[in-house]
C-alpha cells in the first residue's frame, strides 16, 4: 500500500471585500468580541457596505476560504493536541497548588478526574471491573447505614 498523498493546497486568493472583513474581525477580536454576528455588525461602520450573514455563509462555502482566514487568524483554529496538553498541565498545577493550600474544591476536582480517568479505563477494557469495584472502592457506593434510635 503507497503513502497517502496530501491534497493539493487550494491557490485561494481573497478579494479586497474579504481582506478587508478579516481585518474588521480582527479588530473585533482583539476588542473582546469573538461572535461573527458582531463582526457583521462592525462591518457597517468600517465597510463602505455591511457584509451579511449570507456572504459570510457563501464565503465559508469557497473553496480554500477557511484555510485563509486559519491562516491570518490562527487564534480562531481549533485547540490542537499540544493546546489541550498545555491546558492540563495548567489544570494540573492549579488543582496541586490549591491541594497544597487544603482548598476542598481541589480535593474534589482530583477525586472527580481520577475517577472519570478510571471509568473511562473501564470503559476501554483496560481495567477489569471487579477490579475497579474492589471492596475499598465497593465500600464508597454503599449507602450510609441507618443509626439506630
Amino acid at each position: 500500500m503507497g503513502k497517502r498523498r496530501e491534497p493539493e493546497p487550494i491557490d485561494f486568493r481573497p478579494s479586497k471585500r474579504q481582506r478587508d472583513f478579516l481585518s474588521v474581525a480582527a479588530d473585533c477580536y482583539a476588542e473582546g468580541d469573538i461572535l461573527v454576528a458582531n463582526w457583521l455588525c462592525a462591518s457597517m461602520e468600517k465597510m463602505s457596505r455591511k457584509v451579511k450573514k449570507r456572504e459570510w455563509e457563501n464565503w465559508l462555502q469557497e473553496p480554500g476560504f477557511w484555510d485563509w482566514w486559519e491562516d491570518e487568524l490562527p487564534f480562531l483554529s481549533e485547540l490542537t493536541r499540544t493546546d489541550y496538553l498545555a491546558l492540563d498541565r495548567v489544570f494540573w498545577e492549579g488543582v496541586g497548588k490549591g491541594m497544597r493550600k487544603g482548598e476542598g474544591w481541589a480535593y474534589g476536582w482530583y477525586s472527580k478526574a481520577r475517577e472519570a480517568r478510571a471509568l473511562a479505563d473501564v470503559a476501554a477494557g483496560g481495567i477489569n471491573i471487579e477490579d475497579y469495584l474492589n471492596e475499598q472502592r465497593a465500600s464508597a457506593w454503599a449507602l450510609p447505614e441507618e443509626q439506630e434510635e
